[in-house]
């Protein structure tokens, strides 16, 4: 059924303009009816999206790769090559905090000696938090691209070693 429209201007028999009262007031409860019928299709209509657009989510959580137990920050790369300059740095990607923290880990590429090759590009991982470094892990050394070095210092070393009393590594 389509809307019912009340004529107000049609002059009756009478002399009168308009649908009698009685015609106008059951025009008015069919349209009321109508509507009703209208509106709650339309909210049927709106929990059935909504409910698709839940199992749409669940099927895209579950498809979604899981960090232990979930993962909600960011994750982001560039495609751009590491420029051939000495000190270039490239991020690589970068893992950040969810809900706006300024809390991240990036993956650099960060070039020591200048040059087009990988020979002289080290890579580095670090922890930044309010735009401050907090820590480094970096592998390989300028030109021979060997060793590990945790926040600007060798842990270690490729080069002959022995233990001491204490049980210390030192260099032989």
């Amino acid at each position: 059924m389509a809307l019912q429209p009340i004529d107000i201007d049609t002059v009756q028999p009478n002399g009168k303009k308009g649908d009698p009262a009685r015609v106008m007031s059951q025009k008015i409860n069919a349209n009321d009816t109508y509507l009703e019928g209208v509106a709650t299709s339309g909210i049927d209509a709106a929990a059935v999206a909504d409910g698709k657009a839940v199992a749409a989510q669940n099927t895209a959580n579950a498809a979604a790769p899981k960090a232990s137990p979930s993962f909600t920050g960011t994750i982001s790369s560039t495609q751009t090559p590491l420029e051939t300059g000495a000190g270039a740095v490239r991020t690589i990607f970068e893992l950040a905090a969810p809900n706006g923290d300024d809390d991240k880990m990036q993956l650099l590429a960060v070039r020591t000696v200048a040059g087009s090759g990988w020979t002289g590009v080290i890579w580095r991982f670090r922890r930044i938090v309010n735009g401050f470094q907090q820590g480094i892990l970096e592998f390989g050394q300028p030109i021979t691209n060997t060793g590990v070095t945790i926040d600007g210092g060798r842990p270690w070393t490729s080069a002959n070693t022995t233990v001491d009393g204490n049980n210390f590594i030192k260099r032989a």
